[in-house]
């Protein structure tokens, strides 16, 4: 309860009150969809690599002079950097 010589605030007080709570809540939900953000980023990059990463082991492979590729063998790699893509 309030003193007497506050009740003149008590309009002044309340408010504060119900923007403290807004603003907590508010950046709560801000935490939140941060979060989110990161996790989504994370997947999105995770899903990107693991294609590039075929993609990419198939040409060095292609690439090797070590080893001369079938026409079967090529369109093998070819097979699968298209599938990736």
């Amino acid at each position: 309860m309030l003193k007497r010589k506050y009740w003149l605030y008590k309009y002044l007080i309340t408010t504060l009150v119900q923007l403290t709570a807004a603003l907590q809540q508010n950046e709560t939900e801000c935490r939140k969809m941060t979060q989110t953000r990161e996790e989504w980023i994370s997947g999105l990059s995770h899903d990107l690599k693991t294609p590039l990463s075929s993609i990419g082991g198939c040409a060095q492979i292609l690439e090797s002079e070590d080893y001369l590729w079938t026409k079967k063998e090529t369109r093998e790699f070819a097979g699968i950097i298209a599938e990736k893509y």
